[in-house]
C-alpha cells in the first residue's frame, strides 16, 4: 500500500511545471531498493540451481569413478591370476624336463561323491596309454611325492586311489636305515600314513624320510612318501607297534598330477595282495 502511495505522489510531482526535480532520479531512488531485493531474491534462486547441477555433476562423476575402478581391480586380479597361471606352467616345463621316466600330465577333474577326499577322477585315459595300477605323483614345493596309482580307466579319464585311501598298499622302507616295511592308508579321516613291519632294531628319528622300497610292483623305488611323525616300540616282538608317516604331498591343495607310463609288474602285485590278504 505505502508503494503505490509513494508511486502516486512522484507521478503527481513528474506532471508539475513548478517542481525542479529530476524526476527520474527520484523515482530511482526510491525503487532502487526494492530492486536490490528482488535481483538478490534472483541471484539466491539461480545459485540455489546451479549448486544443484554441480552436486548432480559430482554425484555422477563419483559414479564413474567407482565404475573405472571396479573395472581395474577386475583386470589387476585377471592379471594376477593369468600371472600365476604363467608361472604354473612354466614350473610343469621345467617339471617335465626332470622327470626320469615317460609321464602323461593330467589335471583332476572331479573326485568322488561318497568319498570326496579318496578316490579322485583326472582327464586322462586309456587313448592316452594309462593303464589299471600305474603310479601317479606330482611336484609341491620343490619335491616330487607319491600321490597314488591308476584304479580304473576310460578311453578319456582315470580314476585314481591316492596312498592316503583304504586299500592302499606302498612297499616302503626309511631311506637313511634302509629297513622295508609296508605304507597302507587309513582312510579320508586321518592325515598320516602307518608304516607297518618295520624291525624294533632300526633307530627311528622324528621327520625320517620313507621311500617307495620298488618291492611292491607299482612304485618305482626311491620315490618319496612322507616323513616319520611318530613311533611306538614295543618291548616283545620283532616289529614296531605302529610307525605314523606324514604324506610329502599335501592332498588338499591337489590340483594336477604326472602318471608314469610304467608297466606294472603283475605278478609282484597278485603276490603282495594274496599276503595282505
Amino acid at each position: 500500500m505505502g508503494f503505490y502511495l509513494l508511486f502516486s505522489i512522484a507521478f503527481i510531482i513528474s506532471r508539475s511545471e513548478k517542481v525542479n526535480i529530476n524526476v527520474k532520479s527520484f523515482i530511482g531512488n526510491i525503487i532502487s531498493p526494492f530492486h536490490f531485493i528482488i535481483n538478490s531474491a534472483t541471484k539466491t534462486v539461480d545459485d540455489f540451481w546451479v549448486s544443484i547441477d554441480d552436486l548432480n555433476n559430482i554425484r555422477k562423476e563419483l559414479v564413474q569413478t567407482k565404475q573405472l575402478l571396479e573395472k581395474l581391480k577386475g583386470a589387476s586380479i585377471e592379471i594376477a591370476e593369468l600371472n600365476r597361471e604363467n608361472e604354473h606352467l612354466r614350473s610343469r616345463l621345467d617339471i617335465k624336463t626332470r622327470m626320469e621316466y615317460e609321464t602323461v600330465f593330467a589335471v583332476i577333474i572331479a573326485r568322488e561323491p561318497s568319498n570326496y577326499y579318496s578316490i579322485f577322477i583326472i582327464n586322462k585315459g586309456s587313448i592316452h596309454g594309462i593303464k589299471r595300477n600305474m603310479p601317479v605323483v606330482t611336484y609341491q614345493r620343490g619335491q616330487k611325492g607319491i600321490v597314488g596309482k591308476i584304479l580304473e580307466t576310460s578311453r578319456k579319464s582315470s580314476k585314481v586311489l591316492p596312498i592316503t585311501g583304504i586299500g592302499s598298499y606302498i612297499g616302503a622302507m626309511l631311506s637313511a636305515l634302509r629297513y622295508t616295511g609296508l605304507v597302507k592308508g587309513q582312510s579320508h579321516m586321518e592325515d598320516y600314513l602307518l608304516f607297518d613291519y618295520v624291525d624294533k632294531e632300526a633307530v627311528l628319528n622324528f621327520g625320517d624320510l620313507v621311500v617307495a622300497s620298488g618291492q611292491g610292483g607299482i612304485y618305482p623305488r626311491g620315490l618319496k612318501i612322507g616323513k616319520v611323525v611318530g613311533f611306538t616300540k614295543v618291548k616283545y616282538g620283532i616289529f614296531y607297534k605302529s610307525i605314523r608317516v606324514k604324506p610329502i604331498i599335501n592332498f588338499s591343495r591337489l590340483e594336477d598330477v604326472y602318471v608314469i607310463l610304467k608297466k606294472p609288474d603283475l605278478e609282484v602285485i597278485d603276490f603282495n595282495r594274496d599276503k595282505s590278504n
